[in-house]
């Protein structure tokens, strides 16, 4: 496991950015209630889950990664309008975020990560239905 002090430089970073996307589904919640989805949110969701991957990708904690990296490419695809915000799609979003969150919590207790394949199936189920961008709002 890394230092400590290493450890504690990722704690900070990685909950600084998920309070950031956090922030950020909330608002895109709120506008796809009220029936529209805005693209820069979307892109600074992105953003964060990308950040947030290079930053779990740096430490080594290959779970964090590759839920990040999952999550990135579903980001992506809604960005591309290849798949559409839903309301499923966007529990997904804050479940996955809530995983992520307990994850760096464990890796600052280094205890063993929990498991992410749930969260890494849900997000294949949706992006196979591909509810396109148009039919979902």
């Amino acid at each position: 496991m890394k230092t400590d002090r290493a450890i504690q430089d990722f704690l900070a970073e990685a909950e600084d950015i998920l309070e950031s996307a956090n922030s950020t589904l909330l608002s895109l919640e709120t506008g796809q209630a009220a029936g529209r989805t805005d693209a820069d949110q979307v892109n600074a969701l992105f953003r964060a889950i990308h950040s947030f991957k290079g930053l779990a990708g740096m430490f080594g904690l290959k779970e964090p990664s590759e839920l990040s990296h999952k999550l990135e490419f579903f980001l992506d695809e809604l960005r591309l309008g290849k798949a559409g915000l839903t309301r499923g799609a966007l529990d997904a979003l804050f479940e996955t975020t809530a995983l992520l969150g307990r994850l760096v919590q464990q890796a600052g207790k280094n205890q063993p990560f929990e498991t992410i394949s749930a969260a890494v199936d849900r997000i294949e189920e949706i992006l196979k239905a591909r509810p396109s961008a148009a039919s979902a709002c």
